[in-house]
């Protein structure tokens, strides 16, 4: 799990580097995008839901708390379970495929920021 962790850390966010636990929470917040303002489906719902859930891990993990990067190596399994159920829903909806891609941009953008990137 813990090398699922750093994998999946290091596909988002590569780089060293700490910021303050108030850049951490500001990267988190511009993350929540809720798909009630979009095109919506239970698996990208779920997709969204895990991803504010990981968020407030990545400043955690960045720092090597292995109890923070058990849970996002978990959190990025479901992640990846879902985002393979998603596939075929974002192949044939534009909106939720852009929905998706915006979702995605911004937790990497978190991630960076956090990583000092």
């Amino acid at each position: 799990m813990f090398m699922a962790a750093v994998a999946m850390f290091s596909f988002v966010a590569c780089g060293g580097g700490n910021k303050s636990a108030d850049s951490a929470k500001e990267s988190a917040e511009k993350v929540e995008t809720k798909s009630e303002n979009a095109a919506s489906s239970s698996n990208f719902d779920a997709y969204v839901k895990l991803i504010e859930e990981a968020t407030p891990l990545l400043e955690k993990v960045a720092n090597g708390d292995m109890e923070a990067i058990q849970e996002y190596a978990k959190i990025a399994e479901k992640m990846s379970e879902i985002t393979a159920n998603l596939q075929s829903e974002l192949t044939s909806n534009p909106e939720l495929m852009q929905k998706y891609t915006e979702v995605a941009q911004k937790f990497a953008e978190a991630a960076a920021r956090v990583s000092g990137q």
